[in-house]
């Protein structure tokens, strides 16, 4: 006897063949967690270049120095042990806190994370350090080494070495001159685009007669920066300054857009753009490229340093006898490497490297020190002195609210009338 069976509609139903997956490329970090390649990449990306290379390097050093004393990079107190001789090879205490801010992170991406008692070790070595630090032992300055303010005066002076009328001294002097009233990192001019820059007129009451006033102004949007990871953007406005047309940055900036207009430059793009010594600009321009593919017409944040140190020594800013002191002590550098390694102990190596750094702390002493934070600390200092409420001028300078950093301004620019012996000063 043949019996049919009937599908019921409770039947669960044949599954359909599943398509083949999607091949992903995928990375593993440091800790076993797998990635895509694309969420590695814009992780990689949300971290500045000069903060991956610093982070690099800082462990290679330490990697180096566990290798040459036979100490483990994971063992406990190995941390502790190396920031000690960077101490003793006279590092400054603001070296030493930045390499053990990054080798806490790495250590602990490679599954040692510091103990407790290995953290109070290094606090201690940082701490005596500081103290041994602030006595100036050697006859130096104690403290770190600070780049000088280019002042007002300076600047213009800088500028005053440049002929306005080629395209390589409009670009520079657009390039000091807007770094200067931006209170700019060298990175932010330099990645300036030409849609960053609008030119505008505002019109401001005067206090005293009532009169309304048009003034140029810029206003100049800066779409990330060092306090701005989230790439949020800020907004600095720069009013011109009525008393120095020639630093006037409103006049910088009309003037190197006729010449790149004239240049049939004036597109979309970075605003400050490589030069040859053809005259080419932007991307047709010869010599090295811009390792940001995005970028290749426009200039590096070394070459804005290369533009403020060009000028300052033209305008005698910088001596060449003290940049002559500060070479002959690097020339020595290789030598004092080579007998450090030949040492038989490492106290005998780091009296070695210990004495060189100090050399070239007391050689780096003798002049001014104009480096490309030259041009922000004189902004923030002009300001200051000017009697500009030091919230306002932070607010200019995009620092961090609460930063340390900015305080450090303050503290430099002393107001002597708020002193509390200035009620009690006695007639002579």
């Amino acid at each position: 006897m043949t019996q049919t069976y009937e599908q019921a509609s409770t039947d669960i139903a044949l599954p359909q063949s599943r398509p083949l997956a999607r091949q992903v490329e995928t990375v593993t970090t440091r800790t076993g967690m797998r990635l895509s390649a694309s969420a590695a990449k814009w992780f990689e990306e949300s971290v500045p270049q000069s903060s991956r290379d610093a982070r690099a390097w800082r462990w290679r050093e330490y990697a180096q120095w566990c290798s040459d004393v036979d100490w483990h990079t994971a063992e406990r107190g190995a941390v502790a042990s190396f920031i000690a001789a960077l101490a003793d090879r006279g590092h400054p205490v603001k070296t030493l806190q930045a390499m053990s801010g990054t080798l806490r992170g790495m250590r602990a991406l490679d599954g040692s994370p510091l103990d407790a008692e290995e953290l109070k070790a290094i606090e201690g070595v940082i701490r005596g350090r500081a103290k041994h630090e602030a006595k100036g032992i050697g006859g130096v300055q104690p403290g770190p080494l600070k780049a000088d303010g280019v002042t007002p005066g300076d600047l213009r002076r800088m500028v005053a070495t440049l002929n306005l009328s080629t395209p390589r001294g409009a670009r520079d002097a657009v390039t000091l001159v807007l770094d200067w009233w931006m209170a700019g990192r060298c990175s932010e001019p330099a990645g300036l685009n030409i849609h960053d820059i609008r030119i505008l007129t505002v019109e401001l009451t005067d206090e005293g007669t009532g009169e309304i006033h048009e003034v140029p102004a810029l206003e100049v949007e800066v779409r990330e920066s060092k306090a701005d990871q989230d790439a949020e953007g800020e907004t600095v406005r720069i009013l011109a300054p009525l008393d120095a047309p020639e630093l006037c940055p409103v006049t910088a900036v009309r003037r190197w857009f006729d010449v790149l207009a004239d240049a049939g430059q004036l597109t979309d793009g970075p605003l400050l753009r490589r030069i040859d010594r053809h005259g080419k600009i932007g991307a047709d321009a010869a010599g090295r490229r811009n390792d940001d593919a995005d970028r290749q017409g426009g200039i590096t944040a070394r070459t804005v340093r290369t533009i403020i140190k060009t000028a300052a020594r033209a305008a005698g800013l910088i001596k060449d006898e003290d940049e002559r002191a500060v070479a002959e002590v690097w020339e020595s550098r290789a030598e004092a490497v080579t007998a450090a390694a030949a040492a038989d102990t490492e106290a005998e190596a780091s009296s070695i490297l210990s004495g060189w750094r100090l050399r070239l702390r007391r050689a780096l002493q003798q002049g001014r020190r104009i480096t490309g934070h030259s041009m922000r600390r004189g902004f923030i200092q002009a300001a200051l002195r000017s009697k500009k409420p030091p919230h306002q001028v932070a607010i200019h300078s995009r620092h961090a609210p609460k930063s340390r950093a900015f305080w450090e301004y303050v503290d430099s620019v002393p107001d002597w009338e708020q002193s509390a012996t200035m009620s009690l000063r006695l007639a002579a």
